[in-house]
């Protein structure tokens, strides 16, 4: 009864939740997405807030004669290199934001191909370890009739049922394994499916389009160019203003009030400024971090190359163990009914097959698992 009560809770967990036809890949990515990232917008010309300046002068003469109150209005502009370098800023950052969406879609992608993987492995390992529990069972229940007959020791039907244990508590832990997996994948994407056809053709041809690498060139290129800014002290900006100042005058000249417009513009450049000493501190930090990562992203992917290529040669290998195995123990099968082998030997026999057919099976997942790897090394999403 309990083995029977194990094969409906797993069937209905996959009942719940089993690979579909009709969910892609990019479906399910694109579920997960947040939306487009917004445009960044950058005011070109005023530099700094507005601002608003008083001042009263007090006389020496008597009845305030010379007095002077003035009211300025004033703006800082960018000159005209700052402004080219805040149009390439705003143009970079735009760009970041695209960047770092794909950056983010490649990182989702990471994950999905790994819970993918992990589910697939799981049934396929399930499917294959009911088989062989419901080929003991047969065999467990035809040994019981043996062995009241006396066609067989004690110790064979204990091997037997020993190995029928096994196979029923293998599949009891891959039931629960499933579940868990099962729940990390829906709390991953908010979905029960998953695509059936989930696995990949070899798509990726280098690793240099990667998202990481292009997101991190432009991190670099935006702090050569903030730096080359800061160093010319091209970020002074002109100030302009409109001035209204008043003279109080005497009974003969009376009062005066004059409006006027200022205007400042630095002349030259400076160097070694604090600002340009703390931007070309970041620089170096970028650039460093490029060349880190390129190591890393190079030699990932030629780890990948060489993961896909030693999983096909296993998969290669273990196709035609598993078919040799398979007909050995057509052929134990045969002997068995005959009684020119013991119960012993083809057990022997059967669990060598079922070890090599699921070994075969996991092969195949994993190399499926490596090109998907491999696709991942080259920055590639779907």
């Amino acid at each position: 009864m309990k083995k029977y009560l194990m094969l409906l809770s797993f069937l209905a967990t996959v009942a719940q939740a089993a690979p579909s036809k009709e969910l892609t890949p990019e479906q399910v990515l694109s579920a997960m997405l947040v939306k487009a990232p917004a445009n960044i917008s950058i005011n070109k010309w005023q530099q700094a807030p507005v601002r608003l300046n008083t001042s009263y002068l007090k006389s020496n003469a008597a009845q305030s004669v010379g007095d002077e109150s003035e009211l300025s209005l004033s703006f800082a502009w960018n000159n005209l290199e700052n402004k080219r370098y805040l149009t390439g800023l705003e143009s970079n950052l735009n760009q970041r934001q695209l960047l770092l969406l794909n950056y983010q879609k490649w990182q989702l992608a990471g994950e999905l191909r790994l819970q993918w993987n992990n589910l697939n492995r799981l049934l396929v390992q399930k499917a294959v370890q009911i088989e062989s529990m419901q080929k003991l069972e047969s065999i467990f229940a035809n040994t019981r009739g043996a062995f009241n007959a006396r066609e067989i020791t004690r110790i064979e039907l204990l091997l037997i049922e020993n190995a029928l244990t096994e196979a029923r508590a293998q599949a009891t832990v891959l039931t629960e394994e499933f579940a868990i997996a099962l729940n990390s994948y829906q709390e991953l994407t908010g979905q029960t499916d998953w695509p059936e056809n989930w696995y990949e053709s070899i798509e990726a041809q280098d690793w240099v389009q990667h998202p990481l690498l292009k997101l991190q060139e432009l991190d670099v290129n935006l702090a050569e160019q903030t730096f080359i800014r800061d160093s010319r002290s091209g970020n002074e900006s002109w100030q302009t203003a409109v001035v209204v100042r008043h003279t109080k005058g005497d009974l003969l000249s009376g009062d005066d009030t004059a409006v006027g417009l200022q205007l400042s513009i630095p002349i030259g450049h400076s160097s070694g400024s604090e600002q340009a000493a703390l931007s070309q501190q970041d620089m170096h930090i970028q650039q460093t971090t490029l060349a880190q990562l390129t190591r890393e992203l190079r030699n990932k992917w030629f780890e990948a190359q060489s993961a896909v290529k030693a999983r096909a040669i296993l998969k290669s290998s273990l196709t035609e163990q598993a078919s040799r195995s398979k007909e050995i123990l057509a052929a134990a099968d045969a002997a068995l009914a005959n009684n020119e082998i013991t119960l012993t030997e083809w057990l022997r026999l059967f669990l060598q097959n079922q070890e090599t057919q699921n070994q075969l099976k996991l092969a195949e997942i994993n190399y499926l698992a490596a090109v998907a790897e491999l696709n991942q090394a080259g920055g590639l999403t779907w």
